[in-house]
């Protein structure tokens, strides 16, 4: 079995994109400490990132700094087939994930949770 980040002190190994994910977290924590990332999100939440269309993509593209444009053309083609992207957008919602997640920005996050 391989390690996951639930391991403690380890990083996930199983995407580029999961590991992207973990360092977002990161960011959002304001640290890192692996007990506090294991209490911050249940595991059982994230299972659907296993079906994700974009788990083995490059996460360059769906993580863009500030003033640089996503490009949405590609990445919406990979939203748009996903199978698992309400599960997706509830979770950036609900954490308030920075990045391209089902085909909506942070921005367009912020206005769904205006609503």
């Amino acid at each position: 079995m391989l390690p996951n980040k639930y391991d403690k002190g380890m990083v996930c190994h199983t995407s580029h994109l999961q590991d992207r994910w973990l360092l977002q977290d990161r960011r959002i924590m304001g640290h890192f400490n692996i007990d506090e990332y294991n209490n911050y999100i249940d595991p059982a939440e994230e299972q659907w990132k296993l079906e994700a269309r974009c788990a083995n993509t490059d996460t360059e593209s769906w993580f863009v700094n500030k003033g640089e444009d996503y490009d949405t053309d590609i990445l919406n083609k990979i939203c748009g087939q996903c199978s698992v992207k309400l599960a997706c957008l509830e979770y950036a919602v609900k954490y308030r994930m920075a990045g391209y997640w089902a085909g909506t920005t942070g921005d367009d996050r912020k206005k769904l949770r205006a609503v």
